[in-house]
């Protein structure tokens, strides 16, 4: 999605305003004051099929519905116990889980990676040069996404609900030279780590790996035991297997029903959850590290995930908003947004009035076969997430 939008603003930049004034016309930009209407036609225009939606506000939800259908064919709603897969939400909490295992003395954040690999990892543009868990988090490890092999690792079209891959598999298939997605142009950049910073969904894989080498045990097992449980969060999970299944709403890319599918590099993107449950997890990042509580970070280890300096920012993007170009008028909106084939979501709270939103839908403009409008229909993105988060109070 965020790649989306920049090529957006390329394209448009580069002069193809003509396109963009013919498009405009099949695009809804209203604004009805009536939030239900105004929500089911963003929904429309988005092509997404269900919705759920909760304000988050003094450490509870403060008002939620759910819109749409979970799976279309069948007549069935979204409800309250509807199952989405969130697509790039599921960062914050791969985040989470890395900051406890810097809190438990496991991780140096600052130290090479090779220190808790079994293999050595390096960019062969800069072969002598440290790439560290830090730089991982920031997306500043100059390990990028070579989005053909990337994709190549979803189970789309094989069927599977669940990776085809083990963490391991992905890492040395991707990073190790002889790896059978190994390509030095594509998946490394030429900007020396630490510097550049260039959004990274197999960096992510490779945290959860990472962590799954200084825990013994699996990343799924490990978030399990360490954030789902503790936090109540029992719809919650990695993998089919963890939640249960008849309970997903079907993904839907464009007019095509997608069978569940999963993601090699899952920690970045592979988590299934409700709206209800994950509405616990961000209450627990917006009271200093608990909910109800169920302490899983400390305030300290909350405050170096997003320091003074956003841009330095572990895992949060600073403000979900510029990533869909919206000026929020000076109220920064900490989060991040997910979208994968049939997936869109949303989660960002204020860390000044403890306001949060969350938003799962189920469906999407088609990733798979795009149609040429398909750039200029993702700004329909921008508009209901701007309204709800003014509903939701998160810029007063």
């Amino acid at each position: 999605m965020k790649r989306a939008l920049k090529l957006l603003c390329s394209l448009i930049g580069g002069g193809i305003l003509i396109l963009a004034a013919i498009a405009v016309t099949l695009i809804d930009f209203s604004n009805d004051d009536n939030l239900d209407r105004f929500i089911e036609d963003k929904m429309a225009a988005i092509e997404a099929k269900g919705l759920a939606v909760a304000f988050i506000r003094d450490g509870k939800i403060s008002w939620s519905k759910n819109y749409g259908y979970a799976d279309v064919e069948a007549g069935k709603p979204v409800t309250d116990e509807t199952i989405f897969q969130i697509a790039s939400v599921s960062k914050l909490v791969t985040g989470v889980a890395i900051m406890q295992l810097y809190e438990k003395g496991l991780i140096d954040l600052d130290a090479s990676i090779n220190d808790y690999l079994p293999f050595a990892i390096v960019n062969p543009n800069f072969a002598d040069q440290k790439i560290t868990t830090r730089m991982l988090l920031q997306h500043r490890s100059s390990l990028v996404d070579n989005e053909d092999a990337y994709r190549s690792t979803f189970t789309v079209f094989s069927g599977s609900p669940d990776p085809e891959l083990t963490l391991e598999e992905l890492v040395r298939g991707y990073f190790l030279a002889g790896g059978e997605l190994y390509d030095v142009e594509a998946n490394f950049s030429t900007s020396p780590p630490g510097t550049e910073q260039d959004y990274s969904n197999v960096a992510f894989g490779l945290l959860g790996f990472i962590a799954e080498q200084v825990t013994k045990q699996p990343f799924n097992t490990y978030c399990n035991q360490n954030i789902f449980l503790p936090l109540g969060m029992q719809s919650t999970g990695w993998f089919s297997t963890e939640i249960e299944l008849e309970r997903m709403a079907v993904q839907y890319d464009g007019e095509t029903r997608l069978k569940p599918y999963g993601v090699a590099s899952y920690p970045d993107g592979g988590l299934k959850t409700t709206v209800a449950d994950f509405s616990k997890f961000l209450i627990a990042m917006m009271n200093g590290g608990q909910y109800q509580g169920q302490r899983v970070l400390q305030p300290s280890t909350l405050q170096e995930m997003m320091p003074e300096n956003p841009s330095d920012n572990l895992a949060i993007s600073p403000d979900v908003f510029s990533d869909l170009m919206v000026d929020t008028e000076g109220h920064p909106v900490p989060g991040h947004l997910g979208g994968d084939p049939g997936i869109s979501s949303f989660a960002g709270f204020s860390k000044s009035n403890g306001r949060g939103l969350i938003i799962f839908a189920n469906g999407s403009q088609s990733l798979i076969s795009p149609s040429p409008f398909m750039l200029l229909k993702l700004l329909n993105i921008r508009s209901p997430w701007r309204r709800l988060a003014d509903e939701a109070g998160l810029f007063q």
